[in-house]
C-alpha cells in the first residue's frame, strides 16, 4: 500500500472534516477516522463499511476487536499495515493511544501531535504519549 501523490492535501481535508465531529461509538469513532485516512492517503477502498452498524457501544466494539485478534493485531490484520516504532511515526500514520482510563484509541499523526476524536471533536495529544504506530505507505 503506497501513498498517492497529493496525500498531504487529502490528509489535511480528512482531518479538517473531522475537526468538529464528536466521537460516537460505531458511527464517528477512531476506527472510522483511521479508515478514512488510509483511504485518503492510498486510494484503497475503505474498510469502514464492513464494520459500520456492527457495534453500537464500547462492549460491542471490544468484542469485534477481540474477534480480529485484539487491538494491536486487529488493525494490522484487517488493514495489511504493519506496526513500526513510535519514533518512526510520520504525518498520516495511525497511532495507538491509551487514555487516562486505559481505553485504547486510534489517532492520526499530524507531526509532533496526534489527532483523536473526542466528545466535541478532535483533541490533540503529543506523539510521544502514544504506544504504537502503523505506517501508512
Amino acid at each position: 500500500m503506497k501513498r498517492l501523490e497529493g496525500w498531504e492535501q487529502r490528509l489535511f481535508e480528512t482531518i479538517d472534516a473531522a475537526r468538529a465531529r464528536p466521537y460516537v461509538v460505531g458511527k464517528a469513532d477512531c476506527f472510522r477516522l483511521a479508515c478514512e485516512v488510509v483511504t485518503a492517503l492510498t486510494g484503497e477502498p475503505s474498510r469502514w463499511p464492513e464494520f459500520e452498524g456492527k457495534y453500537h457501544d464500547e462492549e460491542g466494539a471490544n468484542k469485534l476487536v477481540q474477534q480480529h485478534g485484539g487491538f494491536l493485531v486487529g488493525f494490522s490484520s484487517f488493514s495489511g499495515i504493519e506496526r513500526v516504532g513510535i519514533k518512526n511515526a510520520r504525518r498520516g500514520d495511525v497511532c495507538g493511544y491509551a487514555d487516562e482510563k486505559r481505553k485504547l484509541h486510534l489517532g492520526i499523526c499530524i507531526g509532533a501531535n496526534v489527532a483523536l476524536l473526542g466528545p466535541s471533536g478532535l483533541v490533540f495529544v503529543p506523539l510521544e504519549s502514544c504506544f504504537c504506530t502503523w505506517r501508512i505507505g
